[in-house]
């Protein structure tokens, strides 16, 4: 499958023809993974007067919040990045791959070179030393055996999570061992659309609030909550697009 995008749409090109089944199950995974059915217009008129967030809409208008293929894959590299930089959390989920597809090593060439993500069952395979041996420290490791176990025993079902309001589906994840307030938030915001979900603790956010609010100081969690909240209940959409702004100061 080849996805173009463009500046009017996107065209996909697949091996074969596709029955109206399988055009269907595409073009909802296609929504879904480009955040084609995320609520911009009313997001938009929600904050079109606050004097922080409408500049940068009128700057970044139809950014959406593209998602990860699925809510295994977006906790996994929440628990991978906890307490680490970005530059090592790569080589590590690289590794990770690497290690579920029974390689020591991730093969050479392109950073995310041509391997599936593991699944749960392939995670609950690693050998302990073979964790240790990719720089995995015992606590992340055991967190993601734990993960693992959760979803191939049932604890943890994405398309139940799904139909379940945010509230109860936040609180069934933050049972799991080494889930918490910051990786749930960012799971459910990446992986299964939740524009609510506000990442509370986030280096990103932290410094685009300090940013944007001229705050003397890096805002703890009540400040952070504070701010946000006059964007419920798109406070998910209002970090994505503080996120981005970011990016655009780096090439100020």
């Amino acid at each position: 499958l080849a996805l173009s995008l463009e500046a009017r749409g996107c065209t996909v090109a697949v091996e074969g023809a596709l029955g109206p089944a399988e055009r269907l199950e595409l073009h909802r995974r296609l929504v879904r993974f480009l955040g084609l059915d995320q609520p911009l217009r009313p997001f938009y008129r929600a904050v079109r007067e606050d004097a922080v967030m409408a500049p940068l809409v009128r700057r970044l208008r139809g950014v959406r919040i593209p998602q990860v293929p699925s809510l295994w894959e977006a906790l996994c590299w929440a628990i991978i990045g906890q307490q680490i930089n970005l530059a090592f959390a790569y080589r590590l989920r690289n590794r990770f791959i690497a290690l579920g597809n029974g390689l020591a090593e991730p093969p050479p060439g392109t950073p995310l070179a041509p391997l599936p993500f593991p699944g749960p069952e392939a995670v609950l395979r690693i050998p302990q030393p073979a964790w240790r041996a990719a720089q995995f420290s015992r606590q992340k490791a055991a967190y993601l055996v734990a993960l693992a176990g959760a979803f191939e025993g049932g604890t943890i079902s994405e398309e139940a999570l799904a139909a379940a309001p945010t509230e109860k589906a936040e609180a069934a994840l933050r049972a799991i061992k080494g889930l918490g307030p910051w990786s749930v938030a960012y799971a459910l915001l990446r992986a299964m659309g939740r524009v609510d979900a506000l990442p509370v603790g986030d280096a990103g956010l932290r410094a685009a609030l300090r940013h944007h609010y001229a705050l003397p100081t890096t805002p703890d969690a009540r400040t952070q909550v504070a701010l946000m909240e006059p964007f419920r209940p798109y406070r998910g959409l209002a970090t994505y697009y503080f996120w981005k702004s970011l990016e655009h100061l780096r090439q100020e």
